[in-house]
């Protein structure tokens, strides 16, 4: 039996997209978004780092979430393992398909290190590693998949432009992670001020208004980019921009309903996963601006 290598790729990116969905409502649950003192226990949680009570059906939808996640996990690490396997066995030459397969196998190492060493704790470098992990995982997997469908990957100025707004929402995504990691979700109640203040010596506040600044630029930069695509006539660039444009302006919403809401639980999560897709789009797509060749891998073993 002859594996597709393409047809793995794709079935472990799209899982490894429910993966990171699962573990933030996870982590957002156990943060106390769904427990009954709601929002008063979401503070409570920053301070004593115990997961609260959970509010009526929410406790069966932590418990399904979690059995979820686990089962995602493993057959992803086994779909990575094979992904490593055939790439060995097709005797690939490219570097960089290797590079990106080894680099998810590392990743997935690392989560399952953090699940078992640290799993359901809430603390800072705990969270923010399972995050950036995600990420990279996630990241590096787009960027397989763009590699096995056969799309050259080549050193161009456009190709460093798309690169850096990649940084840039990166960036963001992070600053995004802090705010969660650091319970600080609901320090600002107002838009687009935080309480009647631009800026204040309150660090919770200081983390809010840096994520809302680092959207602003991200519209700023994708927005002169889509210009200069409009004037050299490219039409492929146009579109991808105006696409990555609106999902930033329902980010954007997404964040202003986490504010006016008090962090509903379903929103947060989309939230956070439509950040990290948002970046995978941009890696795809700084691969897919080269030239599309013959090369790209059908089957293994």
């Amino acid at each position: 039996m002859r594996l597709n290598i393409r047809y793995l790729v794709v079935i472990t990116v799209l899982l490894v997209v429910t993966l990171n969905f699962t573990s933030s409502y996870i982590r957002h649950v156990k943060s106390g978004l769904e427990c009954v003192e709601r929002p008063l226990c979401y503070g409570e949680v920053g301070v004593t780092g115990e997961a609260k009570g959970f509010a009526g059906i929410a406790e069966g939808e932590y418990h399904l979430a979690t059995m979820t996640h686990r089962t995602l996990a493993g057959v992803i690490a086994i779909l990575v393992l094979l992904v490593n396997i055939v790439l060995i066995r097709a005797g690939e030459s490219d570097a960089r398909l290797r590079k990106y397969a080894v680099t998810m196998g590392g990743t997935v190492l690392w989560l399952a290190g953090l699940g078992i060493t640290a799993g359901g704790s809430l603390g800072l470098w705990v969270v923010m590693g399972n995050l950036l992990g995600g990420m990279i995982l996630l990241g590096s997997s787009a960027l397989l998949m763009a590699g096995v469908f056969g799309w050259e990957q080549r050193f161009s100025l456009q190709r460093v432009v798309m690169l850096a707004g990649a940084m840039l929402l990166l960036t963001m995504f992070m600053q995004g992670g802090m705010v969660s990691a650091k319970f600080a979700g609901m320090a600002c109640t107002t838009l687009p001020d935080c309480n009647g203040y631009w800026w204040a010596e309150n660090p919770l506040i200081q983390m809010h208004m840096m994520h809302r600044f680092s959207a602003a630029v991200a519209i700023l930069y994708f927005g002169v980019m889509l210009l200069r695509a409009l004037r050299r006539g490219d039409s492929g660039q146009r579109n991808f921009l105006l696409i990555l444009l609106l999902l930033l302006f329902v980010q954007i919403k997404l964040g202003g309903l986490m504010v006016e809401e008090q962090l509903p639980l379903i929103v947060t999560s989309v939230h956070s996963t439509l950040s990290q897709l948002l970046i995978a789009a941009l890696l795809i797509y700084s691969s897919v601006t080269g030239v599309r060749t013959e090369k790209g891998i059908e089957s293994g073993v």
